[in-house]
């Protein structure tokens, strides 16, 4: 038989259970917090691609030859679509019609791009026109032509039709034998990169028309991408543990 000391604890167990489960619900999201990565680079000068070096193909400010530009991209990933070939060498997502990816990038002279930007042209893009994908590698063997690194992510908001058009690239890839040294995993959340052992793509594109021959467009050298840590999330989960254990000290209080 369950004696009165029994019965009290069952109680006790059975309030403070929905509690812990409603706090841990209603804080959930703040765990599926934006990734953001920061960047920095050299406009105008020569790039790597698929293995080559290369001039710049398109400047609209050649004055800025040499200038440095950084910015930032930030992920939802939690929002996007993931590959069904995900796996610990390869994390890839993508989605249409959709702003879990942006970028945001401060220029030599100043001025902020923020892209996607706040709204889509109409018509509304079709296909590719709004869409945005990444994809991280580490040590992948792809079709078994060896190992290969990668960190690429791009961002589309164009119906080559009416402005705004935009869109931004970052790639960064390596072969051979720099090849574990680019990125550390593919895992976006302890990803740690190092953009002087890309020995295949080692660039950025910046595209963005608001109006014919109005805008900017650019390549550059990518010098450094940075995953930014976030320290307040422990705090926060910290806290919410915190307010579990006060509820029950104070059920069990309330009840003796």
């Amino acid at each position: 038989m369950i004696n009165c000391m029994q019965a009290r604890d069952i109680v006790i167990h059975y309030r403070i259970l929905p509690m812990c489960a409603f706090l841990l619900l209603i804080a959930r999201p703040t765990w599926a917090l934006p990734l953001t990565f920061e960047f920095t680079g050299i406009i105008n000068v020569p790039i790597l691609s698929n293995g080559t070096w290369g001039d710049p193909t398109y400047t609209t400010h050649p004055e800025w030859t040499g200038n440095p530009v950084k910015g930032s991209v930030t992920f939802r990933l939690d929002e996007a679509s993931p590959s069904w070939f995900n796996n610990t060498n390869f994390s890839q997502y993508s989605g249409e019609y959709t702003g879990w990816m942006a970028f945001n990038v401060i220029q030599p002279d100043g001025t902020i791009l923020d892209i996607p930007g706040s709204a889509a042209p109409i018509p509304t893009p079709i296909l590719e026109g709004n869409d945005a994908y990444t994809d991280l590698s580490y040590l992948r063997d792809e079709w078994n032509e060896g190992p290969s690194s990668r960190f690429y992510a791009q961002r589309t908001l164009d119906n080559k039709l009416t402005y705004p058009q935009l869109n931004m690239s970052l790639e960064l890839t390596s072969l051979g034998e720099s090849v574990a040294l680019l990125t550390s995993s593919a895992n976006y959340n302890d990803v740690i990169i190092q953009p002087q052992f890309a020995n295949h793509s080692n660039g950025g594109y910046v595209y963005y028309y608001t109006a014919p021959n109005e805008g900017y467009e650019y390549t550059f050298k990518i010098d450094s991408l940075n995953r930014v840590t976030d320290v307040s999330e422990p705090k926060g989960l910290t806290l919410i543990l915190l307010a579990i254990g006060s509820l029950a000290i104070a059920r069990l209080r309330r009840v003796g």
